[in-house]
């Protein structure tokens, strides 16, 4: 009201502006407050009254029934709101309070299947390892993660954790390795690593992306914390669970998994025992081999010696080419300041021939440069202003070219909006007006014909006109008898 009250009033001021010429002179007088003039304008144009504000706010304040209305409803949302959230909060224990139970379960039956003699299952097949390698892969992962949360000092959240529930968690064994850990590869590697330290966490993060990429059961990923049943322990009572997988078949299968890898460390073993017996008994020979060449290296290096001590011309020879070398260096030192001489005299005289040499190319060059510094000077004297005056003109050419493009642009644009819509909507509407008219004209013709039939029909039936189609007329009926009564 209040908006359409003030829409009003600046109508009623824009027409009032042009009527006040007229109206001005004849029936207001000077003395006319502006709101007058309004009403005034506002009572010849024949326009509703203005509403103030003050009275539309006073008109829209709602009284004391109303208020106590709305509060009573806000105090009854918000009680249901709170009784929403205590059955939520209600039903999320109930359901945390049933896995932990469950959890306790599973983690008592591990327990006691650890405890106990493992049983030979008869008339039943054992469980396979490779088609459950990922959860047991799956199941290590999540245990070792546990585990190294769980000895993590700096966690304080899992310091409460284990202050809780120091009674239900079991006992670490925080040195050491298993068997089957170092019989997988990863125990040896991490046996020197003290257990929740730097090291040992840096220890369980290589073997975790060993594992990962492929179906690769990682016995010793939490070697560094514990052993496998405190791996599979946390896994199943603070991690993602045993993967799907029952207790039995989770313990059994990590059994089968631990003898398939002690007999394949076993076969390994026996397999590298036969190469150390093949390479003892190889290297035994070939030591009885070196002994037999190096007795007859022996017997000919002392006959060497002997024909060296007895054979003594080549001692004599060598002798006499020591005395000659000596001549040779007595003579050259006799000799040797006219040579020196003779040496630095020659080099001067070759030096100087260069030098001038040098001094000819240098001033040719010289002159060369002084010429083309010259034509330099010149040519940017007259030729830069006309570079100048060209990179200007083709810059303006490209500014012309570019607005010439944008025009061009716009207008492909607004004609391709066009062809589109006369594909989409143009085409279609062309197609139906021409159906229509087509369809109209049809149907004139048509109808046209049936009448003209009609009415030759009926001429000849009923009121026995003459027409050129009597015969015919006469032919169907005819026709029409014989056909009836067929």
């Amino acid at each position: 009201g209040a908006g359409a009250g003030a829409g009003a009033g600046a109508g009623a001021g824009d027409d009032g502006a042009s009527l006040t010429g007229s109206v001005a002179g004849s029936e207001l007088s000077v003395e006319m407050t502006e709101a007058e003039k309004q009403d005034e304008v506002a009572r010849q144009l024949k326009l509703p009254k203005l509403v103030s504000l003050d009275e539309v706010r006073m008109a829209m304040e709602p009284d004391a029934e109303t208020l106590a209305a709305v509060v009573d409803d806000l105090e009854r949302k918000a009680a249901h709101d709170r009784e929403q959230l205590e059955e939520a909060r209600n039903r999320q224990k109930a359901l945390m309070e049933k896995h932990a139970l469950k959890r306790s379960h599973i983690v008592d039956a591990i327990l006691a299947m650890f405890a106990a003699v493992p049983e030979i299952r008869k008339n039943q097949p054992p469980f396979t390892t490779r088609q459950r390698a990922k959860q047991l892969a799956g199941i290590m992962h999540n245990g070792a993660n546990a585990l190294m949360a769980y000895h993590d000092p700096g966690n304080p959240a899992l310091a409460k954790l284990n202050a809780a529930k120091k009674k239900t968690v079991p006992d670490i064994k925080r040195s050491g390795t298993s068997i089957v850990a170092r019989g997988d590869g990863a125990g040896e590697a991490n046996a020197d690593q003290p257990a929740g330290t730097e090291g040992g966490a840096r220890a369980l993060t290589r073997t975790l992306y060993k594992s990962a990429a492929g179906t690769h059961v990682p016995l010793a990923a939490g070697v560094a914390y514990g052993s496998i049943k405190d791996t599979i322990i946390f896994a199943a009572k603070y991690g993602s669970g045993l993967m799907g997988l029952a207790p039995v078949e989770v313990i059994e299968t990590f059994w089968l998994h631990c003898i398939e890898k002690i007999q394949s460390n076993y076969r390994g073993w026996v397999g590298r025992k036969a190469i150390r017996n093949a390479m003892r008994l190889y290297f035994s020979r070939a030591l009885e081999w070196k002994r037999k060449v190096f007795r007859a290296w022996a017997h000919v290096a002392l006959h060497a010696v002997s024909v060296r001590y007895r054979c003594r011309k080549p001692v004599h020879e060598w002798r006499m080419w020591v005395i000659k070398l000596k001549a040779r260096h007595h003579l050259f030192a006799k000799c040797f300041w006219p040579i020196y001489t003779w040496r630095k005299h020659t080099r001067a005289t070759t030096l100087a021939r260069q030098k001038s040499r040098f001094l000819v190319r240098v001033l040719d060059v010289y002159i060369q440069l002084r010429n083309f510094r010259a034509w330099s000077k010149v040519h940017r004297a007259k030729y830069v202003p006309r570079h100048m005056g060209d990179a200007f003109h083709k810059e303006t050419l490209a500014i012309n070219k570019e607005a010439s493009f944008l025009w061009w642009r716009r207008w492909s644009k607004r004609k391709r909006h066009l062809n589109r819509q006369w594909l989409l909507k143009g085409m279609r509407l062309h197609g139906d007006h021409n159906l229509e008219t087509s369809w109209r004209a049809l149907v004139v013709w048509r109808y046209w014909l049936y009448l003209r039939r009609i009415v030759k029909h009926r001429a000849d039936q009923y009121w026995r006109v003459v027409t050129a189609h009597r015969s015919e007329a006469i032919e169907e009926a005819k026709k029409r008898k014989y056909t009836k009564g067929k």
